[in-house]
């Protein structure tokens, strides 16, 4: 996402897949958290630290424009998925959750609002 993202805030065109596969994103503060949380506590064998909520590729991007104010600079559909790209990602982290307590402090909009915020203080 961050090609999009720093494309959109150019003003430059986006080119993006469909959208349509599938994905769990989780702001890396969260990721930080989770692992933590592991090191903390008692648990054994895996655990998936994911936010547990499947979303499409294109709903982050249509979100991403929106937040930037150019959603007409994305172009869904301009490239093709890479071969072999799972459809589908997404962590059950019920484990995570339930034997450490962890939970998310970044919601998707807050975490990509987070990220906007972080590419542009960058780009100046």
């Amino acid at each position: 996402m961050s090609s999009v993202t720093r494309s959109l805030l150019e003003g430059r065109e986006a080119p993006c897949s469909a959208g349509l596969q599938v994905r769990d994103f989780l702001h890396v503060s969260d990721v930080a958290g989770g692992l933590v949380a592991v090191l903390r506590s008692g648990v054994t064998g895996a655990v998936n630290v994911g936010s547990g909520e499947p979303v499409t590729v294109r709903e982050v991007v249509t979100r991403l424009g929106a937040m930037i104010g150019r959603p007409e600079l994305l172009r869904l559909g301009a490239i093709e998925p890479k071969a072999g790209e799972p459809t589908f990602v997404c962590a059950d982290n019920a484990k995570l959750r339930a034997e450490t307590g962890w939970k998310a402090a970044y919601t998707l909009d807050s975490g990509l609002a987070d990220t906007v915020a972080w590419w542009r203080s960058r780009m100046r």
